[in-house]
């Protein structure tokens, strides 16, 4: 059989559009393994027996040590480690490390951004650790998921996966920890601990609250996307009016807390790290609420002036539920979902105290109402 040129070139482009297919649907490679560090990549300042220490016996210094030989030559880059804003859950400081590459016309550049910040987790045994990956795995192996990790779009929070796990032995142990690229961004814990440092009345405290406001109304637009994309459509009254508003599940980050939310205002993106446990909504979703509710439970734990903290919560909750007043089918359902799903409040495992949660509701429903009433108005149609 003779073929002409076009049919060829359509042959090929077949052929090219199956192996790609094919290469979508085979799942990620395991590549996420447990690699041993020497003790003599952390230098000679590396190791220590006294607090404070990183996690283990390692210190800062040793981590710089170890990113120096690992990635980043001292003649190339500065390299500097700090211990984050707070502990994590196992007692263990992590640690933040800063990365700048060196120039000719700045050979010792310390002042201004830095180009990459990266973070190092600890964990407490192997467990922990495997948890970790397991979790990550399952994560970035969900189609639905991974679709909204799309690097052009800013609408969604971007998911800042591990780069590598590690482990070193000392005094007969073995110690844990990942590294995590969080980009350009501050945690959202330093912005608020800027905030309540700033002395009140000066620029520094006018700016750090409005730094403070938009990254709150930037994590509520950005949630509400993310929860939105992924809900249960054909189970939830927002979507199918006959249907229950109980039913509108979705994959939930569930610790989102604000040492796991990296914000660059610059750009206007939300990261977030820590997020393992996303995966055990993968399967069986649940209510978004959660999410909601400890991000505000968070926030009122942070010690600032009840004022401060009634401003940035309301402006958490009107960014985000702004998202569903625009982009639901049936936007009349909104009160009946909130009513069905914010007492997720108290049977979650966010526990507010009980005038919080009314003062909450009794905001959201009063906001609701107004947003939707002006959503009618503006889609009647003119006479």
């Amino acid at each position: 059989m003779c073929l002409t040129r076009n049919k060829i070139l359509g042959l090929v482009f077949f052929c090219f559009c199956l192996g790609e297919s094919f290469s979508a649907t085979k799942e990620e490679p395991d590549h996420w393994e447990i690699q041993t560090v020497p003790l003599d990549d952390f230098g000679k300042k590396g190791i220590i027996r006294d607090n404070p220490r990183l996690m283990g016996f390692l210190t800062q210094d040793g981590l710089k040590a170890f990113m120096e030989k690992e990635f980043f030559p001292p003649d190339k880059f500065v390299v500097r480690a700090q211990n984050n804003v707070s502990t994590g859950r196992n007692g263990w400081s992590w640690c933040s490390v800063f990365v700048k590459r060196k120039t000719e016309k700045a050979p010792d550049p310390y002042a201004g951004e830095e180009d990459q910040h990266f973070i190092i987790k600890p964990f407490k045994n192997e467990i922990f650790a495997l948890d970790e990956i397991k979790g990550l795995q399952a994560v970035h192996r969900d189609r639905e998921v991974m679709r909204t990790q799309n690097l052009h779009d800013d609408s969604m929070p971007k998911l800042a996966f591990a780069e590598k796990f590690y482990k070193y032995e000392f005094n007969g142990k073995s110690f844990y920890f990942e590294l995590l690229h969080a980009a350009k961004g501050l945690p959202l814990e330093a912005l608020i601990k800027n905030f309540k440092s700033s002395k009140p009345g000066t620029n520094a405290a006018t700016k750090s609250k409005t730094d403070l406001l938009k990254a709150y109304g930037l994590l509520g637009r950005t949630l509400a996307n993310f929860h939105l994309k992924l809900m249960t459509e054909d189970r939830c009254g927002l979507w199918v009016p006959e249907k229950s508003c109980t039913e509108c599940k979705t994959v939930i980050n569930q610790d989102a807390h604000s040492n796991n939310v990296f914000v660059n205002l610059k750009k206007g993106k939300i990261i977030f790290i820590d997020f393992e446990r996303m995966s055990r909504s993968l399967k069986d979703k649940e209510s978004p609420m959660i999410d909601v509710g400890h991000i505000i439970l968070d926030l009122f734990f942070q010690q600032i002036p009840k004022e401060d903290y009634k401003i940035l919560r309301d402006k958490f909750l009107r960014s985000y539920f702004t998202q569903y007043i625009k982009q639901v089918p049936y936007p009349e359902k909104i009160l009946e979902f909130w009513k069905e799903n914010g007492l997720a409040f108290k049977d979650s495992r966010v526990h507010l105290p009980e005038p919080e949660i009314d003062d909450i509701n009794l905001y959201v429903t009063n906001f609701l109402s107004k947003g939707l009433k002006m959503r009618s108005i503006r889609s009647a149609p003119r006479v």
